[in-house]
């Protein structure tokens, strides 16, 4: 996308929600804007990771000042991003027309510049096993059994639910905080007045077309990253333990289904040219994923060169 056409534009703020396809989605959009309009705060990994873990395994109880907490038990979560954001240069703050990170929603109100938000929201049983499958990368030693029975990870229950509404209606750490019916209607409510976009994880390629057609992104093909295999799947589990998932998520798999009605009207009120478009590109991407590594990172590097010479063609006037 050309930068006055960009300037145009509203920012547009990707809410990531842990283990829908974020990584893969953060690719895709590197490639939208140039680096110095996109924003990601990198603030995960190191001690509070660690901390986190124990906390999870009930090792310790790490939490006791709002530096130490994770964002999700932050009385503002949004605040370590907004301190990141003010201190940048106020152009490049005024600049700025992508943001990502894991955001709770509300960060627009503190912008100096319109914005519009975007999701991916994916099935919780399938959410909860992936943040497993990466709690073990990260060093958790406990079963699936028993990390779902203690429910001591902030993301395990509701997570999406309470990021989405982005506070609690009454009071309390929004992080913490039960979901409840009156939770889960300000998130549905803020999916319709503020997102342009609501993908289903399941329906990745279309959720991209989508961008393109909503945003005036650039439909191109795509790596899959942080893809975790060999995790057990929903049909193996224990049925008590799927029970277990369901009861915490309950509010979580409402938003998911409800996500996946607004994909679907939206979808539907673009006609058949949409449909034709999104076959045509899962077939382009068929085909790029069939390619050898070597090619993928080929085309990869020539999008980025021929990216940094269009922009110094423009500043130089060309």
């Amino acid at each position: 996308m050309g930068a006055d056409r960009l300037a145009e534009r509203p920012a547009v703020i990707f809410l990531h929600i842990p283990k829908t396809g974020g990584l893969t989605l953060r690719h895709f959009i590197l490639q939208q804007a140039p680096a110095e309009r996109i924003y990601e705060s990198r603030l995960g990994g190191g001690p509070r990771e660690k901390a986190h873990i124990r906390h999870i395994q009930g090792e310790d109880d790490p939490y006791t000042s709002q530096e130490s907490r994770p964002l999700e038990a932050r009385t503002e979560p949004n605040g370590p991003f907004l301190e990141q954001l003010r201190a940048m240069p106020p152009e490049r703050f005024r600049g700025l027309r992508i943001l990502f990170d894991h955001f709770w929603f509300g960060l627009h109100e503190h912008l100096p510049m319109p914005a519009t938000y975007i999701t991916l929201i994916r099935n919780p049983v399938e959410r909860v096993l992936s943040l497993y499958h990466y709690r073990l990368k990260q060093g958790l030693d406990m079963s699936l059994e028993r990390y779902v029975a203690a429910a001591r990870d902030f993301q395990l229950w509701d997570g999406r639910t309470r990021r989405v509404a982005g506070r609690d209606p009454h009071g309390g750490l929004v992080g913490q905080a039960p979901a409840t019916e009156e939770m889960l209607e300000v998130a549905k409510e803020n999916l319709v007045g503020s997102f342009s976009v609501v993908g289903v994880t399941e329906r990745f390629d279309e959720a991209l077309v989508l961008m393109n057609r909503e945003l005036g992104w650039r439909l191109v093909p795509y790596d899959r990253y942080n893809v975790t295999r060999g995790r057990i799947s929903r049909g193996d589990l224990p049925p008590r333990v799927l029970s277990r998932i369901e009861e915490l998520n309950r509010f979580d798999a409402r938003l998911h289904a409800f996500a996946a009605e607004l994909m679907e009207r939206q979808i539907d009120s673009m006609g058949p040219s949409f449909r034709r478009a999104a076959a045509t590109f899962r077939i382009k991407q068929r085909v790029f994923q069939g390619s050898p590594p070597i090619a993928r990172r080929a085309y990869f590097s020539a999008r980025t060169r021929a990216s940094r010479l269009k922009r110094a063609l423009g500043r130089g006037g060309g």
